[in-house]
């Protein structure tokens, strides 16, 4: 009687990997941010020291310029030749001095420089803070000194430092690199430890206990807030397990008792009858049992009843309806009737959430009639000796739901070989894995395709066929068949 839940997927992410990615990416906007803000830093500091170094080469060799400026122009001009040439390529790129003497101008001619827009652009770097000037779409720093109408100015191509400046940086970078690693590396070493590990190992936890592992518990964690999380889930997981504990007892109490409902029907004679019962997965809200009573004028009163309700009340409610059939059927043979007193008694004595659903057949061997009246149950089958198959359609209110409910009594000729089949829902309403139910004409084929089986064969064919259609899934409510060859 119970239908499967479908439950919508939700697509997760890992925590810790999330965390871990955060963590990271965080690190690595870090490390962007250093790298840029230590190139630029690196830059402009080697530019300013390169400005500085000039500048104090300007001080130094205008002292001499001025001391020599007397002896006249060449020899100034072959003073600052030697000091020009005296200049390594690899540590002063594009190294040039000139000098203003009054009005005479003055420039180096070691490294082959020498030219008025050079000078002209060593004299405009003046203007700039950072002694940077332009010539033909190459950058230029200058220092420069100026003593008595004596200028000095000496200057390096800024590409060409550019180029050491980058290796320099390059090895910056490449240290600052290095060191995010191994912070990197010590931070997921310390995330895996603190973080990864515990999470993992309490999912393991949680999972085993969906699982069915009630007594899996949460281990000892040494941070607050999972150490928090920890000791709620083990309270609640205590609480659970003996929740179920109790439960599982007071299940496997209604289930006894409603194996000792199941009649012995090995003697019964005037019929060849076969009657299987397979309890639900999940024992629960639904109770199926079947009874087989001799009545007084020798007729057999066969029953199926699925009894609604929960635990060890729902059985006890299958016992008491098992007592009141029997009872009345010793006075009262019209089904219709019979079905009427039952109802009474039991909806006097039964809890209002307790109700049931109950089809009763009477097999008289003298009249050659089949009586039959439903209370809500499943349809029950006739199978002719002719083969034909008819359906006992004639169903009537449930047991316990209205307070003047009726209910018809129904008979059909009876031939010799004709076999009855009576089942609950739990047939007809199991599910498969794509949610489709079985059904009655699902249930009807099987009935055709092994109808000239023992009753002890087919109802083990129905039962099989409905065990592989339900797949992995689990059996939601009681099977109940009863096969009954009327001889």
């Amino acid at each position: 009687m119970n239908d499967p839940q479908n439950k919508t997927q939700v697509k997760r992410r890992a925590l810790i990997r999330r965390v871990v990615l955060a963590a990271n990416l965080s690190l690595a906007c870090i490390l962007g941010f250093f790298i840029i803000w230590n190139s630029y830093v690196e830059w402009h500091t080697h530019i300013a020291e390169k400005k500085n170094a000039l500048e104090n080469e300007s001080r130094i060799l205008i002292r001499s310029v001025v001391s020599l400026k007397h002896q006249g122009r060449d020899v100034v001009e072959n003073f600052i030749n030697s000091a020009c040439g005296a200049m390594q390529e690899s540590t002063s790129p594009g190294h040039h001095i000139a000098v203003l003497l009054d009005d005479d101008v003055i420039q180096a001619k070691a490294h082959h420089r020498a030219s008025p827009e050079l000078f002209a652009a060593m004299q405009n770097a003046i203007h700039n803070p950072k002694g940077i000037a332009s010539i033909e779409q190459r950058d230029i720093v200058v220092g420069i000194s100026n003593i008595d109408n004596v200028t000095v100015y000496v200057s390096e191509y800024l590409s060409d430092i550019r180029q050491i400046i980058i290796t320099q940086v390059t090895r910056s970078i490449v240290s600052i690199i290095l060191v995010g690693l191994t912070i990197a590396i010590v931070l997921n070493i310390i995330l895996h430890r603190m973080i990864a590990l515990p999470l993992n190992a309490m999912v393991d936890i949680v999972r085993q206990f969906a699982y069915g592992r009630r007594d899996c518990r949460m281990p000892d964690v040494n941070t607050n807030e999972l150490g928090a999380l920890a000791d709620e889930f083990n309270h609640m997981a205590a609480v659970i397990e003996t929740a179920e504990k109790d439960r599982n007892a007071r299940l496997e109490k209604a289930r006894q008792i409603q194996q000792n409902l199941f009649p012995d029907i090995s003697s019964v004679k005037d019929v060849e009858i076969a009657c299987l019962f397979y309890p639900a997965s999940e024992a629960g809200a639904d109770y199926d049992y079947y009874d087989v009573i001799r009545l007084k004028d020798n007729s057999i009163l066969l029953c199926v009843v699925d009894v609604i309700g929960y635990d060890v009340p729902a059985a006890m409610s299958a016992a008491m309806l098992k007592a009141l059939i029997k009872e009345a059927a010793e006075e009262e043979n019209d089904l219709s009737k019979l079905i009427s007193q039952v109802h009474v008694a039991f909806s006097e004595v039964m809890p209002e959430s307790d109700y049931a659903t109950m089809f009763l057949a009477r097999w008289s061997v003298s009249e050659r009639l089949l009586y039959y009246a439903n209370a809500g149950q499943e349809l029950g089958y006739l199978v002719k000796s002719n083969a034909h198959i008819e359906q006992l359609n004639v169903s009537g209110p449930i047991l316990g739901l209205e307070s003047s409910p009726h209910w018809t009594q129904q008979s059909v000729n009876i031939d010799e070989g004709d076999r009855l089949i009576l089942l609950t829902d739990g047939v007809t309403e199991t599910v498969s894995p794509q949610g489709e139910p079985f059904g009655r004409e699902r249930t009807k084929q099987i009935i055709e395709k092994y109808r000239q089986q023992p009753v002890e064969e087919f109802a083990e064919h129905l039962i099989n066929y409905v065990t592989r259609f339900r797949g992995s899934g689990p059996q939601l409510d009681d099977i109940t068949v009863m096969a009954v060859d009327l001889l």
